[in-house]
C-alpha cells in the first residue's frame, strides 16, 4: 500500500493532478463510521471532527476557515479565445440533431455570454462534454435509420395524393442542394425540374424559403439586435412548435424592420380589438404578407436555417414569373399562403393542394414539389 500510494502521488503531480485518496486505514474506518452525523456538520461548521481535532494544532484562522476552494481552470478566457470555432459548433447540424438540447436557446446564451452578458461557463463545458461523450460511446455504434432519398416518394409522414374538389394530384418533392445567399435561383430550380417536369398538366410549387435565401433574405440569430419594443411585442404573441410567426424577438425585429414600428403597433392593436368579437387573422392582414411570410430558427432544419430568422422573399410574384409555371408558396404544417404564381390557377387552389405540408418540415431538402394530375 506504501509504494502504490507513492507511485499515486508522483504521477498525479508529474502532470499537474491532484490526486484524492480514501482513509485506506481499516482501523480508522471503522472508527468513522461509529461517529454521529455531527461528526460531519454540526452548528453550521462542515468537517467539525476535523476541525475538533485539530483545534489545538492548527491556528485559528486554519482551523476555522470557511472560504477554501479548488483550483479553478481559465475557462472563461478558454472560451472568449475559442468564441468562434464554439459558436459555429453549436449552431452546427451535428449538434442540432441532439434531442437533449434546446439548440436555438444554447446559441442565443453562448452569444450573450461572447457579448459578455454572463460569464458562466459550466453549462457551456457541460453540454460539450455530454455531446462528445455520446458521440464517443454511442453514436459509433447507431445504425443509420434515415430513409435514401428517391424520386418518386413521398417525404416522411407524408402522402403523394391529394384530393381536392373532386380531383386527384400528385405531389412529388424533389431534393436540391441547400440554397445560399446569391444564388441564381431561377437556374437552380429549373436545373432541379426540367428534366423531371411532364409537359402537360403539371406545374411546380416552391418554398418560399429557397427565394429568399438566395436574396440574402435570411439572417443568424446572433446578428439580429432585438429592441426593446421587438422584446415586448413578441412576449404577446402565441408559440408554436415550428419556429413561426412573430413569437420570438428575432422575428418581431425583422418585422418592424421591414414595415416600421407604427404599422406593426396598428396591426397588434387592431388584432386585439377584433378578436373581443371573434374576428381572426386581422393582425397580418394590416401587417402585410412580407410579415406574414417570417419564419424563425427551427431546430429541425438544416444548418443555417436551425439557427437563422427568414425575410419573405422580393417580389415573390416577378420571381414565379421569372421561372415559370410554378407556384411560391410559404407553406408550414399550420398553414399556407401563396405569394407568386406564373401557373394560371387559382391560388386558392394551390394551396388546397399543399394544405398538408408535402414539402416536409424536417431535413428532407425538398423545398420544391412537381405536381401533376397524373402519377409520373
Amino acid at each position: 500500500l506504501q509504494s502504490l500510494l507513492r507511485y499515486e502521488d508522483k504521477n498525479a503531480m508529474a502532470f499537474s493532478l491532484e490526486g484524492r485518496v480514501p482513509f485506506l486505514d481499516f482501523n480508522l474506518i471503522k472508527h468513522i463510521f461509529s461517529l454521529p452525523d455531527e461528526a460531519i456538520i454540526k452548528g453550521g461548521w462542515n468537517k467539525n471532527a476535523l476541525r475538533q481535532a485539530t483545534k489545538n494544532l492548527l491556528p485559528e484562522i486554519i482551523n476555522k476557515r470557511r472560504d477554501k476552494i479548488g483550483f479553478t481552470t481559465p475557462e472563461y478566457e478558454w472560451f472568449m479565445s475559442k468564441k468562434d470555432i464554439l459558436m459555429k459548433f453549436f449552431s452546427s447540424k451535428e449538434f442540432g440533431q441532439r434531442p437533449y438540447f434546446d439548440q436555438v436557446e444554447v446559441v442565443k446564451v453562448f452569444q450573450e455570454f461572447t457579448e459578455k452578458k454572463n460569464t458562466d461557463t459550466m453549462v457551456f463545458w457541460r453540454i460539450l462534454n455530454t455531446h462528445f461523450w455520446i458521440k464517443e460511446f454511442f453514436d459509433k455504434d447507431r445504425k443509420k435509420t434515415e430513409p435514401v432519398y428517391k424520386f418518386g416518394n413521398p417525404n416522411r409522414g407524408k402522402k403523394l395524393a391529394i384530393k381536392v374538389n373532386g380531383k386527384f394530384y400528385f405531389r412529388y418533392p424533389v431534393k436540391t442542394p441547400i440554397f445560399k445567399k446569391g444564388d441564381d435561383f431561377v437556374k437552380k430550380i429549373k436545373a432541379a425540374t426540367n428534366s423531371l417536369l411532364p409537359k402537360k398538366g403539371s406545374f411546380v410549387v416552391i418554398s418560399e424559403k429557397a427565394v429568399a435565401i438566395a436574396q440574402g433574405r435570411s439572417y443568424f440569430i446572433w446578428d439580429i439586435k432585438p429592441t426593446f419594443a421587438a422584446n415586448f411585442l413578441s412576449s404577446f404573441v402565441k408559440k408554436t412548435p415550428y419556429g413561426i410567426g412573430l413569437g420570438s424577438p428575432w422575428t418581431m425585429q425583422l418585422a418592424i424592420n421591414e414595415v416600421g414600428l407604427p404599422k406593426i403597433l396598428l396591426a397588434t392593436l387592431i388584432s386585439v380589438a377584433t378578436k373581443i368579437f371573434g374576428v381572426e387573422g386581422t393582425f397580418y392582414r394590416i401587417a402585410g404578407p412580407t410579415v406574414r411570410s417570417i419564419d424563425g430558427p427551427t431546430s429541425y432544419s438544416l444548418y443555417p436555417s436551425n439557427v437563422s430568422a427568414k425575410l419573405g422573399p422580393i417580389a415573390p410574384q416577378k420571381a414565379a414569373e421569372r421561372i415559370g409555371n410554378c407556384a411560391i408558396i410559404d407553406a408550414n404544417d399550420l398553414g399556407q399562403n401563396v405569394l407568386g404564381n406564373s401557373t394560371g390557377l387559382p391560388d386558392l387552389l394551390i394551396e388546397k393542394i399543399m394544405k398538408d405540408n408535402p414539402m416536409g418540415q424536417a431535413d428532407e431538402q425538398t423545398p420544391i414539389i412537381i405536381v401533376t394530375e397524373n402519377r409520373i
